[in-house]
């Protein structure tokens, strides 16, 4: 066995003198690059985790499953996932109206999360881009009498009824 590693593994064997059992060889190279001593670790880094601005939601999702199978590797996949898992990818999304759409759907697995997120993403950046592909003003054109010509005027588009102007007010514009 100790012939056959490589790299950081062979060099981590190398101050040992003499010949060393296999039970003694595994126990150093667990406690070398296991991650028993590393729980707590992974799990404050999975408490602690959130989307990064470049990240989509699988790469997220991914990232939770591994540090939640380094954080907490005795419980049972199935129980990781709910207990640990969706949490975590919940508290992550960093998009606040997301992650609230994605709750209000109760998503009991993190895959259903997962299929709900990229679901309602896809609506928000399609809605995103039909809003910002119209038009904020509309033109209107008002037929003036021979002498004056035909007038153009730019017309706010009113989104809501709160933006509608009332009798003495000035209109409100859209933000």
């Amino acid at each position: 066995l100790m012939l056959s590693l490589e790299g950081n593994a062979s060099r981590s064997l190398e101050s040992c003198q003499g010949s060393m059992t296999f039970a003694a060889v595994r126990e150093r190279l667990q406690a070398r690059f296991g991650t028993q001593n590393r729980q707590d670790g992974y799990k404050e880094e999975l408490q602690q985790r959130r989307q990064k601005s470049n990240e989509g939601l699988q790469e997220l999702c991914h990232e939770i499953e591994r540090l939640s199978s380094l954080a907490y590797p005795d419980i049972a996949p199935e129980q990781r996932d709910i207990l640990f898992n969706l949490p975590a990818f919940l508290n992550a999304i960093t998009d606040t109206d997301l992650a609230v759409d994605v709750r209000k759907q109760k998503p009991r697995t993190l895959m259903e999360a997962l299929d709900e997120a990229v679901r309602i993403e896809g609506w928000m950046k399609a809605k995103r881009e039909r809003d910002g592909a119209r038009s904020k003003n509309v033109r209107s054109v008002q037929q003036g009498n021979e002498d004056e010509g035909d007038e153009v005027r730019e017309r706010p588009r009113y989104n809501n009824r709160k933006q509608w102007p009332t009798k003495n007010s000035e209109p409100r514009q859209s933000q």
